[in-house]
């Protein structure tokens, strides 16, 4: 178990090294695949949180040169058991606003 969660984990941060949206995606979607008894668990459960903040990150860059329809698609994929969540929706609130939705 403890070889199968090590290859997971690797491939995740291979993903996520790739520096795009669909990179780090990918890369939380293959980490948090890590089973809970496993001993890498709090491993992946910290680069998960670490590749969401890289998300949000880059929904503010998108903002930021005025792309907010990319902003909230990028937002829209922080996972929900992550400590950017919130703040990825409260984001997402404000760039629907100024877009008038």
């Amino acid at each position: 178990m403890r070889e199968q969660a090590e290859q997971s984990l690797q491939q995740a941060r291979t993903a996520a090294a790739a520096g795009t949206t669909d990179g780090l995606v990918q890369a939380i979607a293959i980490a948090a695949g890590v089973p809970d008894g496993s001993p890498l668990k709090v491993e992946a459960t910290a680069a998960i949180e670490g590749w969401s903040s890289q998300m949000l990150q880059a929904a503010q860059g998108q903002a930021a040169s005025a792309d907010l329809q990319g902003a909230i698609g990028i937002a829209q994929q922080v996972p929900p058991n992550s400590g950017a969540y919130s703040q990825a929706q409260q984001q997402i609130q404000q760039w629907r606003r100024l877009l008038g939705q």
